[in-house]
């Protein structure tokens, strides 16, 4: 029985993405034995933040709402594989109650070295929404992060990012 040109090239996809897949589990075991604390909650209010060079009355300010949340969170790149933190998979969650935004993140693993970038990323582009008056971040490491969790558009760009080169996970 011949194989055809596209059955060979799922197959190559497959062995790629288990090739991805073990190279993250075996990051995640790595880190497991060597974990450090690190910090996992954050809190932030506007006036700790950056303040916002437009001048608005209270009147204009149109409130938060999880859809504009996402929405600015998907100007937030994971610095390693340069994808969106909302299509990498690494968005549990959003609340939104008033002006008070809370999220739950995970990180690709859990001794990323990119936290405090990323964290600064966030808290930078929630505050860039004038109705949002406070803003908690929790980094949540259990469920762990896995490949299932990235957005099909994003899945396409790391394969892409792997044959080119561009990426090469350590």
């Amino acid at each position: 029985m011949k194989t055809s040109a596209t059955d060979k090239k799922e197959t190559l996809t497959q062995k790629i993405l288990l090739v991805i897949i073990l190279v993250i589990a075996a990051g995640l075991v790595i880190v497991t034995v060597t974990h450090k604390k690190m910090k996992r909650d954050y809190h932030w209010s506007r006036e700790s933040a950056v303040s916002t060079s437009q001048l608005t009355t209270t009147a204009e300010i149109k409130k938060p709402d999880k859809a504009s949340i996402y929405s600015l969170l998907e100007n937030v790149a994971d610095p390693e594989f340069d994808i969106d933190i909302v299509n990498m998979g690494l968005i549990n969650e959003v609340t939104v109650n008033g002006d008070h935004v809370k999220i739950v993140m995970t990180l690709t693993t859990p001794n990323c070295p990119y936290i405090p970038e990323l964290v600064e990323s966030v808290r930078k582009a929630v505050f860039t929404h004038p109705g949002v008056e406070r803003a908690d971040l929790h980094i949540a490491l259990d469920p762990p992060w896995d490949f299932s969790k990235v957005s099909p558009q994003a899945r396409k760009k790391l394969l892409d990012k792997f044959r080119t080169g561009e990426l090469h996970h350590e």
